[in-house]
């Protein structure tokens, strides 16, 4: 008696949905060559252009766009559209799906600003996607033994309507960055120091001592500030960025492996193949032949 004298009776609010993604076809994440030029295509399917690196032309029967690294770019429903690289590499993600949602031609056809926390979204949304739609609509099937996690259909579901929510928010209320991840100025200031420093010297044998002299930090204040921001270490984002150095090089064809290999200061080629299949899953060879092949290569691992 005395437990039910003391029950608190909560007041509910029901939850309304505004925007329901209700499919998704593929997601695909390529690199295009300098040269690479799509000639076009029209589908039922909403599709989200990301640029995580270099540059692109998109044209539709409207307008042409440039969309620059770090833009996003949304294509209605049976748009014909063409895309090409603006002459640079460049790293590419797309999304296509289905929403019965008017609200979303808001923020279709313009460019928009992707934040640090969108960015994490969209490569969580393609990377969930490369398991869960293995084998469909063109991507490539599944590894042997592999198969999608706990919940993978209602990740994807749910980060993609948060994605697209935000996107037309931002094209009614001015604030692009307003759900990125906060980060104190002076920490932040210190980590934009350190990797500005590590991309000028991507050719250099770079040690955690030498970055932090040249930011005026200690080693071990870097380290913590640098992890605590970005989540991985100095040293291992500096290997990360060496590697995409030479993903652009082989891309462009002017040098081979070894040349690559010392150019960028790996103490041999054997590290520098071993650390490149590390971060995106194929050799320097392999990565070369599929360049060759086809002028863009599937790769779920731009991050």
């Amino acid at each position: 008696m005395e437990q039910t004298a003391n029950l608190k009776i909560l007041e509910p609010t029901n939850l309304v949905t505004t925007l329901t993604v209700n499919t998704v076809y593929a997601a695909f994440v390529y690199i295009y060559s300098p040269a690479f030029v799509f000639k076009g295509e029209t589908h039922k399917a909403w599709e989200l252009v990301y640029a995580h690196k270099g540059e692109v032309v998109i044209e539709t029967p409207e307008h042409t766009q440039i969309l620059h690294k770090g833009e996003a770019f949304i294509h209605k429903p049976y748009e014909f559209h063409k895309i090409r690289a603006n002459n640079t590499t460049c790293n590419m993600i797309f999304l296509s799906f289905d929403t019965d949602s008017e609200d979303l031609f808001l923020a279709a056809d313009k460019p928009l600003a992707v934040s640090q926390y969108h960015l994490h979204t969209i490569a969580r949304i393609a990377d969930e996607c490369t398991v869960f739609l293995a084998g469909k609509n063109s991507m490539p099937s599944l590894e042997k033994g592999k198969k999608p996690e706990f919940a993978a259909s209602q990740i994807i579901k749910n980060l993609l309507e948060v994605l697209l929510i935000d996107f037309i928010r931002q094209t009614t209320d001015n604030t692009p960055e307003k759900l990125s991840q906060p980060i104190l100025h002076t920490e932040k200031s210190i980590v934009q120091s350190a990797v500005s420093y590590m991309k000028n010297n991507l050719t250099q044998k770079l040690t955690l001592q030498d970055i932090a002299a040249q930011v005026g930090y200690s080693a071990s204040y870097l380290s913590s500030v640098f992890r605590k921001t970005m989540n991985v270490s100095v040293i291992n984002y500096c290997i990360f960025l060496k590697i995409e150095k030479a993903k652009k090089l082989i891309a462009e064809g002017n040098k081979n492996i070894n040349e690559i290999a010392e150019m960028l200061n790996f103490n041999s080629v054997q590290y520098f193949s071993t650390q490149f299949k590390k971060i995106t899953k194929m050799t320097p060879s392999q990565f070369a032949s599929a360049i060759k092949l086809s002028h863009f290569h599937f790769d779920s691992q731009l991050l």
